[in-house]
């Protein structure tokens, strides 16, 4: 699942008690812009790379029984 709008700031990796969150947002200003992939922990070990580019586009890239699957996610202020 993709979150937008997060605050929380720079680029980590948090692992939760049920899902682990790959997010990247801005280091420093504003808050609130950031963006997230949440992964069930189940298939926490299909994670193939996770790339986080700018503070609102990232990339999650993961093993499926059907192959591998890049996704993108970004996400622009409408304000």
């Amino acid at each position: 699942m993709a979150v937008q709008e997060t605050t929380w700031q720079g680029e980590a990796i948090i692992d939760l008690k049920t899902h682990t969150l790959l997010q990247t947002g801005q280091n420093t200003g504003i808050r609130g812009f950031g963006v997230s992939f949440t992964v069930d922990n189940r298939c926490k070990e299909n994670i193939l790379g996770f790339q986080p580019i700018s503070e609102r586009v990232g990339t999650l890239r993961m093993k499926t029984k059907f192959g591998k699957v890049t996704c993108i996610y970004t996400y622009t202020h409408g304000g």
